[in-house]
């Protein structure tokens, strides 16, 4: 099929936001050549072509052409970032709030063993970066979408915090555990 547009590697080349269109899809017939297409409202042609398609972004967020390569990102005004995904502010609110990020992200092993053989120290850890990415992301899946996955890593997390009750992964655990959530185990 011949192309209206500049051809690239022997494909057409579509302009940002459009992708090529062999088919005459209310017919589903053939067309004549290939065309450029627009995509709908709210779709994206991805960064590299040919784009045979538009996708949707993800659930919260929204396609970002300033970046290179083009990608879906959190729509800030309205989302939060957890982990890879997006959650609504007010559901971020919930999380934070009642759960707070800070005590889930900080460990403290009492009795350590260290270098030491006639020394037991208790050692803390401030910031988690593993449970900073993942605590409000699986607490969110967990509760929302009764995710098996993700209520495992929020159960695994309060076990890094050795059962402790104070601390916010517990507690979340403990909250959706509450709610009677057929994927949470008691550890009780």
């Amino acid at each position: 099929m011949s192309c209206p547009d500049k051809i690239i590697n022997g494909e057409c080349s579509c302009p940002s936001n459009f992708f090529v269109q062999e088919t005459d899809l209310l017919v589903d017939k053939l067309l004549p050549y290939k065309q450029c297409k627009e995509c709908p409202k709210g779709t994206y042609q991805g960064p590299n072509g040919p784009v045979y398609e538009c996708l949707a972004c993800p659930f919260g967020k929204i396609y970002d052409t300033n970046l290179d390569p083009w990608e879906c990102i959190c729509d800030m005004t309205r989302f939060t970032i957890a982990g890879d995904i997006c959650i609504p502010i007010s559901e971020s609110i919930f999380f934070t709030t009642n759960f707070p990020i800070n005590t889930a992200k900080s460990i403290l092993f009492n009795k350590a063993e260290t270098s030491d053989p006639n020394k037991d120290s208790s050692i803390f850890i401030s910031n988690s970066d593993t449970i900073d990415y993942l605590y409000l992301k699986s607490g969110y899946k967990c509760l929302k979408e009764n995710d098996f996955k993700s209520c495992n890593i929020l159960a695994n997390i309060c076990v890094l915090q050795m059962y402790d009750q104070n601390n916010s992964a517990c507690s979340l655990y403990n909250y959706i555990k509450g709610l009677k959530n057929p994927f949470v185990n008691s550890f009780e």
